[in-house]
C-alpha cells in the first residue's frame, strides 16, 4: 500500500493502533508511544497512528513534534472535520496563524457547525492582525454555543489585545460566572485588570489562577506579567520558567521570559532566550523584533537592523518593527521600505500598536528628508492614537492637577518637614542621581561616567517610583517606618549592583519629583540636573513613542505644561534641600564637551580620566530612546531643532524666556 494514502485497509496497522488504544486505557503511556512509533516506522503516514501520537506528545508539552504528528494525520485524511480542527488549534499554539487558518477553514467547508473550527479560526485571524474577521469568527462560534466559555475567554483576549480593556474585564467576568473555577478566566481577568493599573487586584486574580490549576501554564505566564509589572523581576522569572517548562512550545511565555530577562539587564539571558524561542518558532517576527531591541540596547547596530528587518519580513503590517527599522537607520532606508510603510498606512487593515508604528516610522523618514510639515503631521497622528491606547489603560494627564499635585510637593515638602524624617545612618555608598527631563542629556552624562573605573552605572532604576507607588498617597504616607523602608528597599538594590564602587548612579529622569524625598534617606547623594532649552525637549519627546505610560508626551501643550511644573519644583528644590546639585547644560555639553565632562567628574569627587571623553565609545548598555545617538561622537544637529517646526508650537511656549 502506499505511504501517500490513508491505510484503510491496512490491517496490521488497525491492530497495532487498537493495542496502543488500550495501552493508553491502561496508563501505559510509555509502552503505547512505542507501539505508535513502531506504527509510523513502517507506514509513516497513518493518520490514526500520527493523531493519537500527537495527543501524547501534546500532553508531555511538545508542541512542535505533536504539530508534526497531527499535520501528517490530516495530510492523509482530509474528510474529518475534528481532525483538521485539532491541527489548526496546535498550529496557532505554534505561532503558525496562516497555516492554522488554512486548516480551519478547511474543518469548517467540512462542517459548517462545528463551533470549535470558529473558535480556533478566530485566534488563527487574529494571530494575523486580521482583526475584524477574528471577532466574526468569534461570535460565529457563540451564535452556535452561547454559553461556549473558552470562546467568551478568546473574544475577551481579542477586545483587550484591541485596546477594549473594560470590555475585555466584562467578557472574562462572564466567563467566570459560567464557570467559577475556569483559570483561564482568573488569568486573563488578571491581565486585563493590569492594563488598567488594577495592579493588586491583577495579582491576586492571576495568583488564585494558578492555585486553581497549577498546570495551567497560561496561568503562570500572567502571573509573571503582573510580577514584572511590580518590578519583581526573580518571582516572574520563575513564572515563566515555569510557564515553559509545563509547555515546551509556549511561544508567549518564551518571549516574556526573554523581555523580563531584558528588564532585569541580564542582557546575555535575553539574547539567548530569544536565540532559544526563534528556534522553535522560526517564523515569529515579534522574537526577530525582541532581538532586535536587544542588540540595539548593546549597540551591535548590525544585528539589530538585520533583525528587525527579518521581522517585518515576516510581517510587514508590524508597525513597532518597521518604526524600530527606520530608527536604526537613522532615518536614511530604502525607497522600497518607504513605499510600504505609506502603503500599510493607507490600508485600512492596519489599527493600533501596527499603526502608531507606522506613523513614527513615517515621521522620522519625512524629518530625515527635511520636510517638517509632513513629518509633524506624523508625529500628530501617532500621538493621537497613543493617547487613545493610554486613555483605554486609565493612563491621562491631566495639566490643572498635575500643577495642583506640584504646588502640594512644594508646599509640604519644606526644609522643616526634610529635616522631621532624615534617616541618620552613613552608608558604605550612595546614589549619584541624574535627573530632569527626558531627552535632556541624562543618558549622554550617563554615559560619561560609564567610563570612570570608580562608578557603576545602574540605569533607570525607577526605584522611587516603584516602591512610592501614586501621588499624593505616598506623600500622605511618609512616616519614620516608612522611610526606613524606603532606605533598606533602595540600599539593598543599590549594594547588588555596586560591585567594588562607592558611587552607583541612577538616572531616572523623574526623580525631580522626589529629590526632598531623597534627601531624607540619602543626605550624602549627589545630583546631575540636566537641562536643555525646553522647546528642543519638547520636539524631542513629541517625536518618540514611549513605551511606558507618559500620556503628558502626547501633546506639545501638555509637555510644556508638564516642563513649566518641573521647573518650578526645581527651582523650589533649590531653594530647600541641602543636597549638592550641579547643573548640566546640554548646549554647553556638546558645544564644548572637555569642559563639562571635567565638572562633571569634579562634582562626582573622582579622579579626572582622560576615556570619560570617549564615552560613546562606552560598551554599557543603553535602554533609553537615545541608544545610538550616545554611541556617536557630540554633534550640535539638534540644537534648535525646534525652529525647524516652530509654526506648530503655542506662542506662549515659543515666547517663555524661563523655558529657553
Amino acid at each position: 500500500m502506499s505511504n501517500s494514502k490513508k491505510n484503510t485497509n491496512n490491517h496490521a496497522a488497525d491492530a497495532l493502533l487498537l493495542m496502543a488504544k488500550n495501552q493508553l486505557k491502561k496508563g501505559d503511556i510509555v509502552k503505547a508511544e512505542a507501539t505508535l512509533k513502531n506504527i509510523l516506522t513502517e507506514w509513516p503516514n497513518d493518520a490514526g497512528s500520527n493523531e493519537l501520537l500527537s495527543m501524547i506528545l501534546y500532553k508531555r508539552g511538545d508542541m512542535p513534534a505533536a504539530a508534526e504528528c497531527l499535520i501528517r494525520a490530516a495530510t492523509n485524511d482530509e474528510l474529518n472535520p475534528e481532525l483538521h480542527a485539532n491541527c489548526g488549534s496546535i498550529l496557532n499554539l505554534l505561532g503558525r496563524y496562516a497555516e492554522a487558518e488554512a486548516a480551519l477553514r478547511h474543518s469548517i467547508n467540512l462542517d459548517p457547525i462545528l463551533s470549535e473550527a470558529h473558535a480556533a479560526l478566530g485566534i488563527a485571524l487574529e494571530g494575523q492582525k486580521k482583526i475584524s474577521e477574528a471577532r466574526k469568527a468569534f461570535n460565529d462560534a457563540l451564535a452556535l454555543r452561547p454559553s461556549y466559555t473558552q470562546v467568551i475567554i478568546n473574544l475577551g483576549n481579542l477586545e483587550l489585545r484591541s485596546g477594549r480593556s473594560l470590555d475585555a474585564i466584562e467578557c472574562y467576568s462572564k466567563a467566570i460566572s459560567e464557570e467559577p473555577l475556569n483559570a483561564a478566566a482568573r488569568a486573563n481577568l488578571g491581565t486585563a485588570l493590569r492594563y488598567i493599573g488594577a495592579v493588586t487586584e491583577a495579582h491576586v486574580q492571576c495568583q488564585q489562577a494558578t492555585k486553581d490549576d497549577p498546570e495551567y501554564p497560561e496561568g503562570w505566564n500572567a502571573l509573571g506579567q503582573v510580577e514584572r509589572e511590580l518590578c519583581n523581576y526573580p518571582a516572574a522569572i520563575s513564572a515563566f520558567l515555569k510557564a515553559v517548562e509545563l509547555r515546551k512550545g509556549f511561544i508567549e511565555a518564551h518571549a516574556n521570559l526573554a523581555g523580563t530577562y531584558f528588564k532585569a539587564q541580564e542582557l546575555n539571558l535575553a539574547k539567548n532566550t530569544y536565540n532559544s524561542l526563534l528556534q522553535i518558532a522560526p517564523e515569529f517576527a515579534e522574537g526577530y523584533n525582541g532581538l532586535g531591541v536587544v542588540c540595539t540596547v548593546l549597540g551591535d547596530k548590525k544585528n539589530a537592523i538585520s533583525n528587525f528587518r527579518k521581522a517585518v519580513e515576516l510581517r510587514p503590517s508590524y508597525g513597532e518593527a518597521w518604526a524600530n527599522v527606520v530608527s536604526a537607520c537613522e532615518g536614511e532606508v530604502s525607497k522600497s521600505e518607504v513605499d510600504i510603510i505609506k502603503e500599510m498606512l493607507e490600508s485600512k487593515s492596519i489599527e493600533g500598536e501596527d499603526l502608531i508604528g507606522f506613523y513614527f516610522a513615517l515621521g522620522d523618514i519625512f524629518e530625515k528628508k527635511k520636510s517638517p510639515d509632513e513629518a509633524f503631521n506624523c508625529f500628530v497622528n501617532g500621538n493621537s492614537l497613543r493617547q487613545k491606547v493610554l486613555k483605554k489603560k486609565k493612563s491621562v494627564f491631566n495639566p490643572k492637577q498635575y500643577a495642583v499635585d506640584v504646588g502640594i510637593i512644594i508646599n509640604t515638602m519644606d526644609r522643616n518637614f526634610i529635616d522631621s524624617f532624615k534617616i541618620n545612618k552613613k552608608p558604605h555608598l550612595f546614589p549619584l542621581h541624574i535627573l530632569g527631563m527626558p531627552r535632556s542629556g541624562t543618558t549622554i552624562v550617563e554615559q560619561v561616567l560609564s567610563m570612570h573605573t570608580e562608578v557603576k552605572v545602574g540605569g533607570e532604576l525607577g526605584l522611587m517610583g516603584h516602591i512610592l507607588g501614586h501621588f499624593p498617597k505616598w506623600l500622605n504616607d511618609l512616616n519614620e517606618l516608612r522611610i526606613k523602608e524606603i532606605y533598606d528597599y533602595y540600599l539593598d538594590t543599590l549594594s547588588t549592583l555596586a560591585e567594588n564602587n562607592s558611587i552607583v548612579t541612577e538616572k531616572t529622569p523623574f526623580n525631580f519629583l522626589y529629590l526632598g524625598l531623597i534627601e531624607m534617606i540619602f543626605p550624602q547623594s549627589l545630583v546631575i540636573y540636566c537641562r536643555r532649552d525646553s522647546r528642543d525637549v519638547a520636539l524631542s519627546c513629541f517625536k518618540q513613542d514611549f513605551k511606558s505610560p507618559t500620556p503628558w508626551a502626547t501633546s506639545i501643550e501638555w509637555i510644556s505644561s508638564y516642563i513649566e511644573a518641573e521647573i518650578k519644583l526645581m527651582a523650589h528644590w533649590k531653594k530647600t534641600v541641602d543636597l549638592p546639585i550641579l547643573e548640566v547644560e546640554y548646549e554647553k555639553l556638546v558645544q564644548n564637551p572637555e569642559e563639562q565632562i571635567r565638572r562633571i567628574i569634579k562634582f562626582a569627587g573622582l579622579r579626572w580620566q582622560k576615556s570619560c571623553l570617549n564615552f560613546y565609545r562606552s560598551t554599557q548598555a543603553v535602554y533609553t530612546a537615545s541608544s545610538w545617538q550616545v554611541r556617536k561622537p557630540v554633534y550640535t544637529d539638534s540644537v534648535g531643532k525646534w525652529r525647524e517646526y516652530k509654526d506648530f508650537f503655542p506662542k506662549t511656549f515659543i515666547d517663555n524666556e524661563q523655558l529657553s
